[in-house]
């Protein structure tokens, strides 16, 4: 049985407020896409989100790849800094742009060196190495060479961590809990994410927290107690609401409808925690009991 010492949760806590931390000093995205007069548009950006999510299948490479690459293009056209301008109001220097941000994340976060001439191959020559290499070091000097940023899955396997032991997860099917499946399954939902603009606006944390919590809710793996342990622990480290929000863009478990649904009375132990613990809102005490 996995036990959880107050240092041992410390030190996990103290991890995740250090990549907390770190995405904060990366700065935030801004919608970008309401520029007047731009050619780019929302479904410009899925296209090529979805192409990369291609080329990485096809390479086997992670899907952290490409989250990070496409992360790489919102901080840069969030920017307003070099040529993030141009690249709105041209589809070539916008694709140039992606290519080179997954470029970039490749040469960062994979074993296998992909080069510049490689990548201009793979695109059937329609992007010249070079234009990839000079678009490279407009990102990286547009992002003050802030290339290190923590994944959603990053906090997952953090936040992973905090959970109870596999023999004692409750499962509404009764069917074996395995670890790397769960990790997987967060894992689609954090893909899924790319390609929504709406979790442009969201910090990492946030947009893993709502995966992890829509795979636990939707697979029944935590009993009510669990549940209100594991988000307490969440409320330490990050903002419910937010991930509450997020939950519902992730098209996953909508905490509303549950609530419409069971609405019912704060038990004892809210109560308490009420009492005893003064920081903690009144919002947080509801979504622990009702985000099943």
């Amino acid at each position: 049985m996995k036990i959880i010492t107050n240092n041992k949760m410390d030190d996990i806590l103290a991890s995740i407020e250090a990549m907390r931390q770190q995405e904060d000093a990366s700065g935030a995205c801004y919608n970008y896409l309401t520029n007047e007069n731009i050619t780019i548009d929302e479904s410009s950006r899925s296209a090529m989100v979805t192409y990369l999510q291609q080329v990485e299948q096809t390479l086997k490479f992670s899907p952290e790849t490409t989250w990070i690459a496409i992360s790489y293009l919102d901080r840069y056209l969030s920017s307003g800094r070099g040529n993030s301008h141009s690249a709105l109001h041209n589809k070539y220097q916008f694709q140039l742009l992606a290519i080179t941000c997954f470029y970039i994340s490749t040469k960062l976060f994979e074993d296998v060196e992909l080069s510049p001439l490689v990548l201009s191959k793979l695109c059937k020559g329609y992007y010249a190495a070079h234009a990839i290499r000079s678009m490279e070091e407009e990102v990286l000097f547009a992002l003050n060479w802030r290339m290190a940023y923590p994944t959603p899955m990053e906090f997952v396997r953090e936040y992973i961590k905090l959970l109870p032991d596999a023999e004692l997860l409750h499962h509404q099917q009764h069917q074996h809990y395995d670890g790397a499946l769960l990790q997987r399954a967060v894992l689609e939902r954090v893909a899924y994410s790319s390609s929504d603009m709406y979790f442009t606006f969201c910090s990492p944390s946030v947009v893993g927290v709502s995966a992890l919590t829509s795979v636990l809710i939707s697979g029944g793996l935590l009993s009510k107690t669990q549940r209100q342990d594991f988000y307490f622990l969440l409320a330490r480290s990050v903002n419910l609401i937010d991930v509450m929000e997020a939950q519902v863009s992730i098209k996953e478990v909508s905490l509303v409808c549950y609530v419409l649904g069971g609405l019912g009375q704060f038990d004892v132990l809210s109560f308490i925690l009420i009492l005893t613990h003064p920081d903690i809102s009144f919002y947080t005490i509801f979504l622990i009991n009702y985000a099943e």
